[in-house]
């Protein structure tokens, strides 16, 4: 079984409902997956009646808010991030940070958080469903989700190091002052 894990609001702009269409389909194919929603918002009851509505209750627990998810985010395989608008997230950074593979969308800095190396986990917004599945089979089919989650830690660890930012930070500064 693939456990996966969506950590953010729940609203349209992230994506929420390309993730419920991705598991109807994972469920079709009668395929052992398990999704883990961390979150609230707007969204919260009617994606539980989804879940409910589609029998999808066996395959997709809801966590609403949780202050610290990554006792979850450990024991996941995959992070969904299917936005369609983001900004730097941080749920990113926290999932490379412990070696998390990432399938995210081409939105805000995704894409240059997760590095060209291992692009073709990032889906394009107009086919994000499609897009999932794709990267999502390429993972778990080709073995890639080790490889790829030591790639995003060691990147992580080399690009977005608080005492490396800190410095650069620091060098900015004193260049404008």
């Amino acid at each position: 079984e693939i456990k996966l894990v969506y950590v953010g609001r729940l609203v349209e702009q992230k994506g929420i409902n390309e993730i419920l269409g991705f598991s109807l389909k994972l469920k079709n194919i009668n395929h052992k997956f398990f999704i883990d929603i961390v979150g609230d918002g707007p969204d919260f009851n009617k994606i539980r009646s989804f879940i409910l509505k589609n029998n999808l209750d066996k395959n997709i627990r809801m966590h609403g808010n949780l202050k610290d998810p990554f006792e979850i985010m450990y024991s996941s395989d995959i992070l969904l991030i299917p936005s369609t608008k983001e900004g730097m997230s941080n749920v990113i950074l926290e999932a490379m940070s412990i070696g998390l593979p990432i399938i995210g969308t081409r939105v805000g800095a995704i894409e240059q958080q997760v590095g060209k190396e291992f692009d073709k986990y990032i889906c394009n917004v107009d086919q994000i469903q499609e897009d999932i599945y794709r990267s999502y089979v390429d993972l778990i089919s080709n073995n890639n989700i080790e490889i790829y989650g030591n790639y995003l830690y060691k990147r992580c660890s080399s690009c977005f190091d608080i005492s490396k930012i800190a410095k650069e930070y620091a060098t900015e500064y004193k260049k404008i002052c």
